[in-house]
């Protein structure tokens, strides 16, 4: 499914069980701040008010106030001075930006990372192609790890199985040369305890 991004001054409508994801960008350095400052202002005008949001390390954010009785979900993902925020009320949210650009030993990490599959897809993809295909993978990996609570780890038959989960609905896009996933799940329900770095 294709994902519509948002700009930072763009404040479309919550609607329950619907991921809404905006884009900025730092005008320079990391841009966790200006993101943080991004999530800030759009909770303040969805909810009418300052909520207190709660930045953990390796957790995705936290909001103290709910959206008509939903709670809302929240994930943050950066790449260099470019970042996502996600928003969903009612269902958990993973969001990933990824760089196309050619990656040292994309083979390789493919076969650890993204599974046989993924492998194959990659090593039948065209030379000049194979770092969009790489980005396109691997935002979707890290968008289901997230929604999932679920942090990176080498694949496996059961790991595959969990990022599998028939209940996660997948979109993604492009912007600025960097590939976007949006990962949430169709049934709300309680991610896993151990949660993704937020980045």
């Amino acid at each position: 499914m294709r994902l519509a991004l948002h700009g930072p001054d763009e404040r479309p409508a919550l609607i329950a069980g619907e991921p809404r994801v905006w884009y900025c960008e730092a005008a320079v350095g990391h841009p966790r701040s200006t993101a943080r400052a991004l999530l800030q202002s759009i909770l303040g005008d969805g909810l009418g008010m300052a909520p207190r949001i709660e930045f953990e390390a390796g957790r995705p954010p936290r909001v103290d106030a709910t959206w008509q009785g939903l709670v809302l979900f929240l994930s943050l993902s950066y790449a260099g001075t470019r970042a996502l925020v996600g928003v969903c009320p009612g269902r958990p949210i993973g969001v990933d930006i990824t760089p196309v650009e050619p990656v040292p030993g994309m083979a390789s990490l493919a076969r650890l990372y993204l599974g046989p599959a993924a492998e194959a897809t990659l090593a039948a993809a065209a030379e000049s192609c194979r770092a969009q295909v790489f980005a396109g993978l691997w935002a979707e990996l890290e968008a289901r790890g997230k929604c999932l609570g679920l942090g990176l780890e080498e694949w496996s038959p059961v790991h595959a199985g969990r990022l599998g989960d028939p209940s996660l609905r997948l979109s993604s896009s492009e912007w600025c040369g960097h590939a976007v996933a949006v990962a949430t799940l169709t049934a709300a329900r309680t991610p896993c305890l151990r949660s993704p770095p937020a980045g």
